[in-house]
């Protein structure tokens, strides 16, 4: 659980526990009530209120729950004497549950690990400033209340999605075939979902697409595909409960050679999923995508390609048994204009290349799916009718493959199922594929724009700072800290004054309850020991410099206390000495060259490392200095366009102007009248464009002046010659202004 989100949902439940006490009072007031009933029951034997009490807050904390079986003991022990009602909860005080964990390979469905039925949150994430309001609107937590179990439903599908996932990245290793692959993540879906027809089960094929082929591939039964070493797999499944569908993919590869690939696809995903929000517009989170994508780079057998976007692969919006709604979330700028809604789910995919950055279709097809809303249509084959009513029955609008029916008792449907997709009834989604050779990556996230935030379903809210650890590798700058944004004055006040309510203690006592630093509302202490990551490699917290023996390295200097200056110009003579064998080394023996080179550069490694003892502060300053000068460069570059920028807006304006007035061209009409200023209504004079050029305005156009150029001008006038035909066709780019 986000931080953001705990302290959302621990305030919001401020007015929850006011209605429960409200409730408990008035149910204390009226005897007839059977609240009141049961209350008096767990009120006689005086002895068994403090341990029904405590039980009742162990059986809260327990994560399986068992309200119901805390109430029938509680009821048992008022009929029983005192002594006997404490002896028997000191035994179940003593009776604790062990928590269930999923095996390897998963198969305890994930409704046997949640007890109470009530599933993980994804990530939760505060929408863009103009939206921001909903995160404290009561209206809108109103408005999410009403739909809480739909959101329950499709968490439980998440909370399968991420086990096989997690499963899958652990277990898929080079040697595998692509079979094999597919039927290890189904059958661990099928497992933990409990697969039950239309009301849960798999959502779609599990797409694992190789290398340049982008999406659309699974294997069919007899696909021998192996997977390799230096393969790029992109794994794409789905989980569905009762319609509402979870898509998420990744990318996985073995070489780290797609390390770069993989980083500025995952990034692009993320700047997506940023974007993403109530009335934003799908051409923005295009343009969003496509920014951070292009700004990586990947080196592939020395070569080096830009990650381009494939334009022609777009992500989208789920509907309930349809995977793909009607709106479309391109991953290049220039898309569709229209709006995200609020109660949307959407599917933030990005999908990267090192090829043309656009796919076609090729290969044999695996994808079907019945068409939504198709109208009746009349088949002739036989054969078709009845595959067709097997696919309603098993599959309904939910995408297939040629493997589902194999497994659900189908023979020689090929003809049959090519029949239905001529007839319109059923979509192929043959295999999308990048030219040859090329490599592609892929990763998605499932989202739902809430009323008062949007929530990453498809996420683990535990993981989301080891998610953002893992994104701050490749990058060039640390992110800010994640507390940033939630530590301000605004929420300080609103939670001590959540704290000191007099009326209502359980809710300070709630609130203190809450974990450093949500407690403290204050950023954490500094780091002081491990790791940061900056420039792509990680950098210990505590600068300490790494010993030449840790380094594999001989050390030429004494150890412990030594006086640097004299080891430094020891070790200064010995390189001049070592250099002028070198020099007799390559008129004597040349073969020993590289012996000698390798001792001059132990030398020089020693030499450094006694600098370095000497000021370990001195790397942290030079790139201080670098960045420093790498911004100035940057600003100068921005100011140098900017002025370019005006300049062309300014010559535009003349041009503009110069149409307008029609002036003559310079260098033709020797007797051409010059102007200085015009009189205004009052009387004064103003500068004009005629002033500016000096020069008397004449009607011409572009063909006028170049008649006149080869009339008027000599050959002998080159110079005249060449202006005036500049000149020309400055009039030809007025006209077509104009």
């Amino acid at each position: 659980m986000t931080m953001d989100e705990t302290l959302g949902d621990d305030l919001a439940k401020t007015l929850s526990l006011k209605d429960q006490s409200q409730k408990e009072a008035v149910a204390d007031t009226n005897p007839a009530t059977p609240a009141a009933k049961k209350n008096k029951k767990k009120k006689k034997p005086a002895t068994a209120v403090p341990a029904s009490n405590d039980n009742e807050e162990k059986a809260a904390e327990d994560a399986n729950g068992d309200d119901e079986e805390d109430e029938d003991d509680d009821e048992d022990g008022a009929n029983t004497t005192e002594t006997t009602t404490v002896k028997k909860k000191k035994k179940k005080n003593n009776k604790k549950k062990k928590k269930v964990v999923q095996t390897e390979p998963p198969t305890i469905p994930v409704s046997k690990m949640f007890a109470n039925q009530i599933y993980p949150e994804g990530e939760m994430q505060d929408y863009n400033e103009d939206n921001l309001w909903r995160t404290t609107n009561e209206e809108k937590r109103y408005l999410e209340r009403q739909t809480y179990d739909q959101y329950n439903e499709v968490r439980r599908a998440a909370e399968v999605h991420r086990q096989v996932r997690s499963y899958a990245r652990r277990n898929i290793k080079p040697g595998m075939s692509m079979i094999e692959i597919v039927e290890m993540i189904e059958n661990g879906t099928r497992n933990l979902v409990e697969a039950n027809g239309f009301e849960s089960g798999i959502g779609f094929p599990t797409g694992c697409s190789l290398n340049h082929c982008a999406a659309h591939y699974t294997p069919n039964a007899g696909d021998k595909t192996v997977l390799k070493y230096e393969d790029v797999c992109k794994i794409d499944f789905g989980v569905h409960v009762n319609g509402r569908i979870i898509d998420s993919a990744f990318t996985l590869t073995f070489d780290p050679v797609y390390d770069n690939l993989l980083a500025g696809v995952k990034a692009a995903t993320n700047a997506g999923i940023k974007e993403a929000g109530i009335d934003v517009r799908l051409c923005d989170i295009g343009a969003a995508i496509q920014e951070v994508m292009e700004s990586y780079e990947v080196e592939i057998q020395g070569k080096t390609y830009q990650v381009k976007p494939i334009r022609n692969l777009n992500g989208h919006s789920i509907d309930p048994y349809k995977i793909h709604g009607g709106k479309s979330v391109p991953i290049v700028k220039g898309g569709d204009q229209t709006k995200m809604e609020e109660g949307e789910y959407f599917a933030i995919e990005t999908f990267g290349s090192t090829g043309r950055g656009y796919v076609h279709e090729d290969m044999e097809c695996s994808h079907y799916a019945r068409v939504y809303d198709v109208q009746h249509v009349p088949l002739r084959l036989p054969r078709a009718k009845t595959l067709l009513a097997r696919i309603n029955k098993e599959f309904g609008t939910l995408p297939f493959c040629r493997r589902y029916l194999d497994r659900v008792g189908e023979t020689k449907y090929v003809l049959a199922l090519n029949n239905l997709v001529d007839a319109g009834i059923v979509e192929a989604y043959p295999p999308l594929v990048d030219t040859k050779g090329s490599y592609t990556a892929q990763y998605e996230h499932t989202l739902v724009l809430k009323p008062t935030r949007k929530e990453v379903l498809s996420r683990d809210s535990g993981n989301i700072m080891e998610e953002a650890a893992a994104q701050q590798q490749g990058a060039a700058f640390p992110a800010p800290p994640y507390y940033f944004q939630r530590y301000t004055v605004e929420n300080l006040n609103l939670l001590e004054k959540a704290r000191s309510d007099p009326d209502h203690p359980e809710i300070s006592k709630r609130l203190n309850e809450l974990p450093f630093p949500i407690l403290a509302l204050e950023p954490p202490p500094p780091v002081k020991r491990g790791v940061y990551w900056l420039f792509g490699r990680p950098w210990p917290v505590q600068d300490s410099l790494a010993t030449l023996e840790e380094q594999g390295i001989e050390q030429l200097y004494p150890k412990g206390s030594i006086d640097r200056v004299k080891e430094l110009k020891k070790l200064n003579h010995s390189a001049v000495f070592n250099f002028l064998e070198l020099v007799h080394t390559l008129s004597t023996s040349p073969s020993e060259f590289a012996t000698k080179v390798d001792q001059i550069r132990v030398i020089f490694i020693n030499m450094h490392h006694i600098l370095n003892e000497y000021r370990p502060h001195q790397a942290r300053e030079t790139l201080r200095l670098m960045m420093e000068d790498q911004l100035n460069r940057k600003k100068q570059e921005t100011i140098a366009m900017r002025e370019t920028c005006a300049n062309l807006r300014k010559q535009l304006a003349a041009l503009k102007a110069l149409k307008q007035e029609r002036l003559p061209v310079p260098g033709l009409e020797p007797d051409v009248e010059m102007t200085a200023a015009a009189s205004t209504p009052d009387g004064t004079t103003s500068t004009s464009l005629q002033e500016t050029l000096d020069i008397k305005p004449r009607r011409n156009s572009g063909s006028e002046v170049r008649s006149q150029l080869y009339s008027d001008v000599a050959p002998s006038d080159p110079a005249t010659r060449k202006n005036a035909e500049a000149m020309a066709r400055m009039m030809d780019l007025c006209d077509d202004i104009q």
